[in-house]
């Protein structure tokens, strides 16, 4: 059993999957900005990006799968895709084709205190392939 609570309530605040900020890792070299194996990270967010995001913007269908996002995020996580590049130069999309299918487009983000890590900017259901040129393969966690 999986345990999902927020540790604050400021845009930047994680959210944790049994006390721990990292609900997965992407492999080392698997996509242009991580040599090392990066951390996938859940952040309370603004209407741009994050849980307050996803909710605004695609939580009518989440809700038909899980109760919510962050629960619903680390189900998807179990879950083997590839990785493409983005438009934006650093972010990258993975796709993870197990219902429902899901476009998960995360931001890879240098921290002052922190390791870098991978922030979830957001995720929705997406029935085509990412415009990006594939770099790797999620693994799952």
């Amino acid at each position: 059993m999986y345990r999902f609570e927020c540790e604050g309530s400021k845009w930047d605040s994680f959210w944790l999957v049994n006390g721990s900020i990292d609900f997965s890792i992407i492999q080392g070299g698997s996509t242009p900005h991580n040599e090392n194996d990066t951390p996938v990270r859940l952040q309370v967010g603004h209407m741009g990006m994050g849980v307050k995001h996803i909710e605004n913007k695609h939580s009518h269908w989440i809700k038909k799968h899980k109760p919510t996002v962050p629960e619903f995020l680390h189900f998807k996580l179990g879950q083997k895709g590839g990785i493409y590049t983005s438009n934006h130069p650093e972010r990258i999309e993975i796709t993870l084709h197990t219902h429902p299918r899901l476009l998960l487009v995360l931001g890879y983000t240098t921290h002052h205190t922190l390791e870098n890590f991978f922030t979830v900017i957001t995720m929705f259901y997406h029935k085509k392939s990412p415009q990006g040129r594939l770099t790797g393969f999620y693994l799952g966690f």
